[in-house]
């Protein structure tokens, strides 16, 4: 193998080859002229001093007369013609288009731009402005001349360009942002895509080559051996044995001075799949792994058939097949791969197993499986960084080698997207744009060393066609359905929907995602580490994987928490802290919470191909997955159960339609909810339970004022209400105060709303419930024409045995009596306004009889002026117990509470015959303090009685019964507090679900004086409940026989006495 010197004017003719040539195009309007153009103005030019390289080119190429013998061609017979430009710029002067060409395309300003044409500046300015009207055709151009002439010298930066006159300033005020700058733009894209993608032919390049050889002149000092090898090895201190030259200084050209390398890179890229036009081609590729570069090389044998998708992959680790996949181009597709090893770019090797994987598969997509294979793994490494290297701002030639008779040529970029950056080489065959070797340059102690990444073995043409023999493998085969053509070995179950995770996603617990895509990534997925079927997935569990080509990005939610810390790097709200000494970028990011010392949400990154600054400032994009992002990225990620197009238009058009318009928008909705409800529910009268009608409505009505900032919702009330018009739920935001309250808790609370009060989550819209409770479930959706609206319906499996699956809305109704049958989700969108016009859930029995569930109606949407939102509650019942946290402490207020704690209690005198077994007193509570000032009342509220006696605010005596060793527990305390605590809070396991014991009254007689006591019977134990005065007795005896036979005649040796602290 040798080496070859590279000549200072090789560079200059790669940088400057495609730029002459397409504008050689633009003068003659036809290929073979402008060839022949581009060669003779090169071998011209390029040797001679590199500083006035420029300026001679663009004037050879304008001012030369003999442009005018090549508009001559144009005159031969159109067969023999290659026309490239489009009729507009025909009509256009070929010097002309070459002077737009060179300010439009290469940004060479006015005054440059006149130096080489030779004229005036001000008559460059004149034909400039008639060239753009006649190229554009806009009318305006014509019509304001002298303006446009004086704007479009400014737009040339000609230096002392003319001041606009008064009456010409109206008329640039407005084109310079309208329509002068839409012709300009119209002009550059016109050029560029007439030129912009022809690159010069390699012949054109070697005559230029041979031209310069044979004149023969002596260098110039510039070009004397010893000084320009001794800059380029100070450049970058590196000779390599497979390179020709060193490493010269990153060029900073132009995108389109490039062209020559990237022609030959899209070549290669061109060829890389393609199948042999005959017969059969076996390549056999060394490479090192793209995921870990310590194992040891993998060396992958590709066979493809001649028009045909049939194709063997085998990939082998020194003696052992690794994965494998065999495509017969006709129907039947098979894929194998121990996980580690696997070219997947989705899962981790915990998510795939060795299983042969065996799919019906026509040719078509047995091509893209084939293509997709070809360009992934450590095979398609060198297919990856062939589109690093079109892309690379820096790609340039470094000369040519001859390798086993090959001619191959060197082509170099900078790869930034490695965690380290690097150089690195390809070697090309420049005439079949096959390529043979990769090597990145390393850091070796301080000194630059070469390594191979990627190497072709060898390639022939086998006789025997490619085999299709499946090879040995010790898993047994499964049938299966592709879900990507890239990841054969990706099981669907190893994959979430996006839509399933929308609609789950509720709460500060909810998973996170950039907001707009990843750049450079072209394809998501959501992975789960548990099997979808499973049901195990949560938080912690769920992973989101962005790829593209070189690139891989992955962010998983934790579902934890952590304290704010100093160490790691800021980027907006987000605390990033990346693992040490990891290979690729990794790390945690979380949610900084100033005003609670906390950080969470707590996410885990992972990326390959991304530098640190590209990957912070996706971070600092993160939020919760909602109805933009899901609108953003749909349409991007794997979907194992994909939406119909109808469908998925129907919930995207409803989503939209619920984006407000402009920044404080009120959006004000009015919806009747409706569920089904047992009629045989008890109804219990005493004061001591709330009513089941009023806990378990069969109508609600929700009235929602939802005030938006941008897209997020700032302020916001969301009102139910039942028919007799008390109040079921309020939910106020008003940007200062968070109030709630609801109707089974009877407590209204009043808090502050801290900037980042990451638990204050806005409600959703009724028809976003509706959307996110269709999306959450994969089940398969139908539509249809129905009363004038679209219908669509989803038939769902029943969870936890009951026949009432998860649906939106405030009601669960009752299906207790119902058949064994199935449950049909059913909403009407208003075609016009895509929002739903009402929704139902049905149940369908055996014999197809329909029962209906709940049902949503809307009957009022629209927008409105903020100002008019009235943000508070509305009002309560007198009794409610208030909670006010505004200033810190909370101050409790309501129900009787300002009574305070009792200060006397009834007790069986000391000569009775029943005997005291246990006495507890509220010792530690102060008599004379407020009870809304204590600290201990607000969790007495939603403790249950049998457990007050821990906070020392009742008063709790055991007795023991003269007859049959009956004992009973007789607790006392404030009767607004343990009124409010039997009506709110369960009885026995201090849950708070509401008690459903049934009741009955019974008179008793306390002190002389009688009162009505409530039985109420509940299991284990019975209580009575009686109110004397201020205090309630709450009486627990081991049955109702006891209480309401024995007790009562007892009772009436009840006395008061005071109580000791």
């Amino acid at each position: 193998m040798r080496s070859v010197t590279t000549q200072p004017w090789q560079a200059a003719l790669t940088r400057w080859a495609d730029p002459v040539f397409g504008l050689a195009l633009l003068l003659a309007d036809e290929r073979t002229a402008a060839e022949q153009r581009t060669v003779a103005v090169l071998a011209r030019n390029l040797v001679g001093d590199p500083a006035m390289l420029e300026a001679r080119l663009f004037m050879d190429l304008v001012r030369s007369d003999r442009w005018q013998r090549l508009q001559l061609r144009s005159l031969l017979p159109a067969r023999l013609r290659h026309h490239v430009l489009p009729p507009a710029l025909v009509r256009v002067r070929p010097v002309d288009r070459v002077l737009l060409g060179l300010w439009l395309l290469h940004d060479v300003d006015g005054l440059r731009l006149a130096q080489a044409a030779g004229m005036e500046v001000a008559a460059l300015v004149r034909r400039l402005a008639a060239a753009l009207a006649t190229l554009t055709g806009h009318p305006s151009l014509q019509a304001a001349r002298p303006a446009f002439e004086t704007w479009l010298g400014r737009q040339l930066q000609v230096p002392g360009a003319e001041r606009p006159s008064v009456a010409e300033q109206s008329v640039l005020r407005s084109a310079e942002s309208t329509a002068w700058l839409t012709a300009i733009e119209t002009a550059r894209a016109t050029l560029r895509a007439a030129v912009g993608q022809h690159h010069v032919p390699l012949h054109c390049l070697d005559a230029v080559a041979a031209e310069i050889l044979e004149q023969g002149d002596a260098p110039a000092w510039w070009q004397q051996r010893a000084v320009w090898l001794a800059a380029l090895i100070g450049g970058v201190g590196l000779l390599l044995l497979y390179l020709i030259a060193p490493w010269q200084s990153r060029a900073t050209a132009t995108t389109a001075a490039q062209a020559a390398p990237r022609a030959i890179v899209q070549q290669a890229l061109d060829a890389w799949s393609a199948a042999p036009p005959s017969g059969a081609v076996h390549r056999r590729v060394w490479a090192r792994s793209v995921t870990n570069a310590a194992d040891e090389p993998l060396v992958t044998d590709v066979w493809l058939a001649a028009r045909s998708a049939q194709h063997r992959v085998e990939v082998r680790q020194g003696n052992t097949l690794v994965e494998w996949q065999l495509g017969d181009g006709r129907s039947r597709f098979e894929y194998a791969a121990q996980p580690r090893f696997s070219s997947c770019q989705w899962a981790e090797p915990t998510m795939l197993d060795q299983l042969i994987r065996a799919f019906t598969l026509p040719p078509a997509e047995q091509e893209t499986v084939r293509n997709a294979r070809l360009t992934l793994g450590a095979y398609g490494q060198g297919y990856q960084l062939l589109h690093q290297a079109l892309a690379a701002d820096d790609l340039r030639s470094y000369g040519r080698r001859t390798e086993d008779d090959t001619t191959l040529l060197a082509l170099g970029f900078t790869d930034r997207q490695a965690s380290n950056e690097r150089q690195i080489i390809l070697w090309i065959e420049p005439h079949t744009g096959t390529l043979h070797v990769v090597q990145e340059l390393v850091d070796a102690g301080g000194a630059n060393a070469s390594r191979e990444l990627w190497r072709l073995l060898g390639e022939h043409n086998p006789q025997t066609g490619v085999p299709m023999q499946q090879p040995e493998w010790d898993r047994s085969m499964q049938a299966r359905e592709l879900l990507d053509p890239a990841c054969p070995g990706l099981d669907a179950d190893h994959v979430l929907s996006l839509r399933t995770l929308f609609g789950w996603s509720f709460g500060w617990g909810q998973d996170y995602l950039p907001s707009e895509p990843p750049p450079g990534s072209t394809q998501a997925a959501l992975l789960t580490v548990g099997r979808v079927s499973d049901l195990i997935n949560s938080s912690g569990n769920i992973r989101a994987v962005f790829v593209g080509p070189g690139r891989r990005l992955s962010f998983t939610t934790l579902p934890q928490r952590s304290e704010l810390r100093k160490e790691g790097v800021r980027r907006d709200k987000w605390q990033v802290v990346f693992d040490d000494h990891a290979a690729d970028l990794s790390g945690t990011a979380c949610l900084a919470r100033e005003s609670v010392g906390l950080c969470m949400p707590l996410l885990r990154f992972a990326a390959r191909g991304w530098s640190r600054d590209e990957l912070l400032a996706t971070i600092a994009t993160l939020k919760p997955l909602d109805e933009t992002t899901w609108l953003a990225y749909n349409r991007m990620f794997l979907e194992p159960r994909p939406l119909a197009p109808d469908i998925k238009a129907a919930f995207e058009g409803t989503i939209r339609a619920q984006q407000p318009p402009r920044r404080n928008q009120l959006f004000h909705t009015l919806v009747e909810w409706r569920a089904r409800v047992n009629p045989h529910r008890p109804s219990l009268h005493d004061p001591y339970h709330v009513p089941v009608d009023m806990l378990e409505p069969e109508h609600l009505t929700q009235e929602q004022w939802l005030v938006y900032s941008d897209t997020t919702v700032a302020q916001y009330k969301d009102l139910y209400t039942l028919p007799s018009g008390d109040v079921y739920s309020a939910r106020v935001n008003n940007g200062v105060h968070l109030s709630e309250y609801y109707l089974h808790e009877g407590v209204a609370r009043i808090n502050r709303n801290p900037p980042d009060a990451w638990w204050i989550e806005p409600p959703l819209t009724p028809a976003m419930q509706l959307v996110r409770t269709y999306l959450a479930s994969t089940m398969p959706i139908t539509a249809r024409e129905s009363e004038n609206a679209l219908l669509l319906e989803q038939y769902v499996p029943t969870e936890d045995g009951s026949h009432t699956p998860a649906m939106a809305g405030p009601l669960v109704p009752w299906a207790g009596d119902l058949p064994p049958g199935v449950t049909v989700r059913r909403i009407w969108f208003d075609p016009k306004t895509h929002l739903p016009q009402r929704a139902a859930t049905v149940y369908v029995d055996a014999d197809s009889r329909e029962t209906l569930l709940t049902s949503m109606t809307l009957s009022e949407w629209r927008y409105g002026d903020a100002a008019a939102a009235e943000l508070s509650l509305p009002p309560l019942p007198p009794d409610i117990i208030q909670i006010n946290s505004t200033a810190g402490s909370s101050t409790i207020t309501g129900g009787e509470l300002e009574r305070g704690a009792i200060t006397r209690a009834l007790v069986w005198p000391m000569d009775s015959e029943i005997v005291v077994e246990q006495d507890e007193n509220p010792a530690s509570f102060d008599p004379a303090a407020r009870m809304g000032s204590d600290p201990r009342l607000e969790r007495a509220l939603y403790t249950p009685i049998h457990m007050l006696e821990s906070l020392n605010l009742i008063k709790v005596t055991t007795y023991k019964l003269p007859t049959q060793d009956t004992h009973v527990t007789i607790r006392q305390g404030p009767r607004g507090l343990l009124r409010h605590v039997l009506r709110h809070t369960e009885l026995d396991n201090g849950t708070l679900s509401l008690p459903r014991s049934p009741s009955r009254e019974v008179p008793v007689s306390i002190a002389g004086q009688q009162y009505t006591a409530w039985l109420l019977e509940d299991s284990p134990t019975a209580a009575l409940v009686v109110e004397v005065d201020e205090v309630l007795l709450y009486i627990n005896g081991p049955s109702t026989a006891t209480l309401s036979a024995e007790l009562p005649a007892e009772l009436a040796k009840l006395e008061w006495v005071e109580i000791t602290h």
